[in-house]
């Protein structure tokens, strides 16, 4: 039912206005709202009012018919013209003026209809929030100032009006009286509430990005000494003539400086893309090649020589348009991942292609501990791994399989994955809407 009340206020809003503030949308749905419901009152009021009080002067049925109509046109008027802000002030404005109209014109400060004043305070505070409501609260305690200071000066007199209308019109008032109690306090508790969200929303945003401003300088520093060392420790290692110690230990100075160097390369990535600053170099790439000749470089990287590297490729495939970096570095840290938790066994990469379609799919299969399937959805956050055991058996810091997915997202390809705990996983990287 709400949905079909929003999709009718909704036809009037205007079509130079945006949509992307939910404030102001639902300002303008109020705004139309309010217009109907004052509109269809006011006509209400005209039709009946001559049979209950004959007496009622032809002018202010005549004023009555007017503003019913008045009201009636005012959401056709918002939606041709879009303007939002002279909507705001008729609606506030106009019941405000007649009612103390009528006031003037009849009874005076006993005029039953004063007790309706809390209705244009309730719709400034609505449309206008708090600062349009009080000016609006102000306006009607003037109006019914100036009513009373006329009388009590004996400038103008009031005829009396019967006790009973009074009575049943105080109840009345003092409902609405209740309902602009509630409404103020709503408003005021939303323009609390998000004045909180925006300042945790800021903070948040400036932590984000203080985080990777520092993460982005560490790593760049961090990159030029290791570099010093791995190269130094390779020079060594073809120059010198070492004993067999001590080109182990050399071996494991390289290796080490060449991990932390892959560490330092994923959180540079990360950080590149939260940033937005990942930008694509699409080329026609002969897939087939590409896969072959990343194989060859990951084949001296085995942590251990009962795993075995394999390959299923068809003869040929057409060329996909791709980011070539960008794929390599999706199937590198899919392998290095399927490394690490792969005992003895076997990783293996398989291109699912056909000559008409091209390149459907890349799959990476391992034969190694697999993952729970509670677990499925968590591997592709930062910072995670299958559970703290693995982090504490497995090196790595849980970013690897994060960029792939948002390498992935940026491509326009689909990373999904299926495991079977003790029997291994496969990731499988489907390109386009294939």
């Amino acid at each position: 039912m709400l949905d079909v009340l929003y999709r009718l206020l909704d036809y009037f809003h205007p079509a130079g206005v945006g949509t992307g503030d939910e404030d102001l949308v639902n300002r303008i749905r109020l705004s139309v709202g309010l217009a109907w419901f004052i509109g269809l009152g006011t006509l209400a009021f005209a039709v009946a009012y001559p049979y209950v009080a004959p007496q009622i002067i032809p002018v202010t049925w005549a004023l009555a018919y007017g503003l019913a109509l008045s009201f009636l046109l005012a959401p056709w008027v918002l939606r041709a013209t879009g303007a939002v802000r002279p909507m705001g002030i008729f609606l506030t404005n106009v019941p405000l003026l007649v009612v103390l109209l009528v006031a003037w014109k009849s009874h005076g400060i006993r005029t039953p209809g004063l007790f309706f004043l809390p209705v244009p305070v309730l719709i400034g505070l609505g449309l206008g929030g708090r600062r349009i409501g009080a000016l609006t609260a102000l306006g009607a305690v003037a109006g019914v100032g100036t009513l009373a200071a006329l009388e009590v000066s004996g400038v103008k007199a009031f005829p009396p009006i019967e006790s009973s209308q009074v009575l049943l019109l105080v109840v009345i008032g003092l409902g609405l009286t209740m309902v602009i109690g509630i409404g103020w306090f709503y408003e005021t508790t939303r323009v609390r509430t998000l004045a909180r969200l925006r300042e945790a929303l800021a903070a948040a945003e400036a932590a984000n990005k203080a985080k990777r401003d520092f993460l982005a300088s560490m790593s760049h520093e961090l990159r030029t000494p290791l570099n010093s060392v791995i190269g130094f420790s390779q020079v060594v290692r073809t120059k010198e003539e070492l004993s067999a110690s001590g080109d182990d230990m050399l071996e494991r100075v390289h290796a080490s400086g060449l991990h932390l160097l892959g560490l330092v390369d994923q959180i540079l990535d990360v950080t590149k893309v939260e940033a937005g600053e990942v930008e694509l170099d699409l080329e026609a790439v002969d897939v087939i090649e590409l896969i072959r000749r990343t194989l060859r470089d990951l084949d001296t990287q085995k942590p251990r020589e009962r795993v075995e590297l394999l390959s299923e490729l068809p003869p040929t495939c057409p060329p996909l348009a791709t980011d070539p970096e960008k794929l390599r570095q999706i199937l590198v840290n899919l392998v290095v991942n399927a490394f690490k938790f792969t005992r003895q066994g076997s990783v293996t990469v398989r291109l699912i292609a056909n000559p008409e379609a091209g390149a459907i799919a890349l799959e990476v299969e391992d034969t190694g501990i697999g993952i729970p399937p509670e677990k499925l959805e968590a591997i592709f956050e930062r910072f995670v791994q299958v559970d703290s055991g693995t982090s504490r058996k497995f090196e790595g810091t849980g970013l690897g399989l994060s960029i792939c997915k948002d390498l992935c997202d940026l491509l326009g390809y689909t990373l999904g994955v299926q495991s079977e705990p003790g029997r291994g996983t496969t990731f499988k990287v489907s390109f386009g809407s294939s």
